[in-house]
């Protein structure tokens, strides 16, 4: 557990403030409060001495309460009330306090989940957008190589089936058809590299595509990634 430290203070000054955080802690770490988790009353400061003691006796303050704060069994802090006026805390009156401190904590625990969700939407919302960006990137890729490769290829064969279909001898007809067979052969070499690139055969080996294990197939016999 770390040390108190100041978040918030309403009536005097700051340094007044971190003096009332300080002043009549029990002994331990976050001055005891947290540890104990019990309401500290420090009556008639007038009777303190000490840089600390007046200070606080500048402000005319009289007693000083030190709640603490716990939200679903965890303390988040504490909260310190004091009063110019003497004035004496019953056990009704520590049990007001602490009912208070703990419905802060809890307004203060739902702030700290909010700010959190809020923080992971953030991330979220990044990584959605490189995600986005990494696809956009993979279509261009894929453009490119189709219209380089493949549609050129393509392009290729059109123009000799036109040639054959103009061709008389078998010779060169023949010719004409294994030239056309060696850029139908490249053509699908190139497709299978492209989908190869978008999807690694490795990823079988590590069970991405796996059957279910203890699974018999049945009807299409198809992988529980549906390919």
């Amino acid at each position: 557990m770390g040390t108190l430290e100041l978040y918030a203070h309403r009536g005097f000054s700051e340094e007044t403030a971190r003096s009332v955080s300080q002043f009549g802690m029990l002994d331990g770490s976050c001055g005891g409060v947290l540890e104990h988790r019990e309401v500290v009353v420090v009556p008639a400061l007038a009777r303190y001495r000490g840089r600390r003691a007046r200070s606080l006796q500048r402000e005319q303050l009289n007693t000083l309460v030190h709640v603490p704060l716990i939200a679903k069994g965890a303390p988040l802090g504490s909260m310190c009330v004091a009063t110019r006026c003497e004035r004496e805390f019953d056990a009704a009156a520590r049990d007001l306090l602490y009912a208070i401190g703990s419905q802060i904590a809890v307004a203060i625990e739902n702030a700290r989940l909010y700010a959190e969700l809020q923080r992971k939407e953030r991330l979220r919302g990044e990584l959605l957008r490189k995600v986005i960006a990494a696809q956009e990137e993979e279509r261009k890729r894929i453009a490119r190589d189709l219209h380089d490769d493949t549609s050129q290829a393509l392009t290729a064969l059109l123009y000799a089936v036109d040639e054959a279909l103009e061709l008389r001898d078998p010779a060169e007809i023949r010719q004409t058809l294994q030239g056309m067979r060696t850029v139908s052969q490249r053509t699908l070499d190139g497709v299978h590299k492209l989908i190869f690139d978008l999807r690694p055969s490795m990823l079988d080996h590590l069970g991405w595509c796996r059957r279910s294990a203890g699974s018999p197939s049945r009807g299409s016999g198809r992988s529980m990634c549906g390919c």
